[in-house]
């Protein structure tokens, strides 16, 4: 019996001694390939290689999908998820709590290689949303459709271009996963995921570096590439800066990307308007500048293009009115309004039109709210058969006499 137990224990420990050597051969390969990307790291944020070889050479368009690829990714990052992964293979001799350590780690499942699968699968699909804006020098950037509609009312999209950016983001993803998977992994903001992946040597898809916002434009990401130009408002003379500067208060620019204090307008006031909403526009025609709103019509706001006519037929007492209660009953102006029976654009009395705008006995008017009003008097024989407003004189037929026997009498 002492003997069959001795075999038995070491059986027992020959496969102790195997299973240990099969546990640290598995473990040496782990530490072992995450010591080789940890060394691919250096000289990259976070572990991402600056000097890693990419094929194709700088160019605009890799460098524009690759850049709005990096925001589609950072998108679906930023949505929750608190799930996680675990990654425990094995025990330890070590306990805690009573229980055998596990070998291995617990991840969050947004950080995980899986995770930067499932991103990478979907992000070239979104590509057909965008459009190609030059509009911001020395830049090749794509936009939401959607939003180039919605801000500068222009209709850009090209089938051919929407293929070539799907196209275009399905190599970049191909050649740049390994970069993408470390750049999720170690939780890149979306500045340094660019730097990471777009930017940071001669091949890189935006070359070795930003380059500086120049005038008229800036960012955020300290006053470099990608840029975004000047909204209204606002200028920047200078290259390179974080935000641009605001025009003083009652000034606007004529558009986006203005570099000079001196583009800043004067606003025109309530009660005027221009072609552009400002005064003061030099023009090789000449200086643009505010006009008063015509009689009839107003404006309550600043900055306007347009004025507003005044509504129900009412007119205003002069020009360069501001508000919609400066709109009256103005009798003999030629605008007969709602409260107006005519109007035959004058106050004398006798032509079927009274001093008050009332049509006068026996008479009838015609015409529109807003228009001149042509008043007649109901007379047999004028060829009109006409009633009077009043009820005064009513014809039944006129046929332009006032014989009788010929089917309308002389009444």
């Amino acid at each position: 019996p002492g003997s069959g137990f001795g075999v038995r224990r070491s059986a027992a420990l020959r496969r102790f001694i195997f299973s240990a050597m099969v546990v640290a051969l598995i473990c040496s390969l782990v530490v072992d390939a995450d010591a080789k990307k940890k060394g691919k790291g250096k000289g990259k944020k976070k572990g991402v290689d600056v000097a890693k070889e990419r094929v194709g050479g700088p160019d605009q368009l890799r460098c524009g999908v690759c850049l709005v690829a990096v925001s589609e990714m950072r998108k679906d990052l930023a949505e929750a998820d608190g799930d996680s992964l675990d990654l425990r293979w094995g025990l330890t001799a070590d306990t805690e709590a009573g229980k055998p350590k596990r070998i291995g780690k617990v991840i969050p499942y947004q950080r995980s290689e899986l995770r930067s699968i499932e991103i990478m699968e979907k992000v070239c699909e979104r590509m057909k949303d965008y459009v190609k804006f030059g509009k911001v020098p020395g830049e090749f950037q794509l936009k939401l459709h959607k939003d180039i509609k919605d801000v500068w009312g222009e209709d850009l999209r090209n089938d051919k271009d929407k293929s070539g950016f799907e196209r275009t983001c399905e190599e970049f993803i191909e050649k740049e996963e390994e970069a993408i998977t470390t750049a999720i992994r170690d939780d890149l903001s979306e500045f340094e995921m660019e730097d990471a992946i777009c930017f940071g040597g001669a091949e890189a898809p935006c070359g070795e570096k930003r380059q500086p916002c120049t005038a008229g434009s800036s960012s955020e990401f300290k006053g470099l590439s990608p840029c975004t130009l000047c909204e209204y408002g606002q200028y920047q003379p200078d290259s390179g800066a974080e935000q641009c500067v605001t025009c003083e208060a009652g000034r606007n620019t004529t558009g986006r990307g203005s570099k000079e204090v001196g583009e800043c307008l004067e606003k025109c006031k309530p009660g005027t308007f221009s072609k552009n909403g400002l005064g003061g526009l030099a023009t090789p025609e000449g200086v643009i500048d505010c006009d008063e709103c015509g009689v009839g019509t107003y404006q309550p706001e600043e900055a306007q293009t347009e004025c507003v006519a005044c509504p129900d037929g009412k007119s205003t007492a002069q020009a360069g009115s501001i508000a919609v209660t400066q709109c009256v009953s103005i009798c003999g102006d030629s605008r007969k309004s709602t409260e107006e029976e005519c109007d035959d654009g004058n106050t004398d009395a006798g032509d079927g039109c009274d001093q008050e705008c009332k049509v006068e006995a026996g008479h009838v008017c015609k015409g529109d709210v807003g228009a001149a009003s042509t008043c007649r008097k109901v007379v047999c024989g004028d060829g009109n058969v006409d009633t009077a407003q009043d009820g005064s004189a009513k014809e039944e037929c006129d046929d332009g006499n006032t014989d009788s026997l010929d089917g309308c009498n002389s009444e």
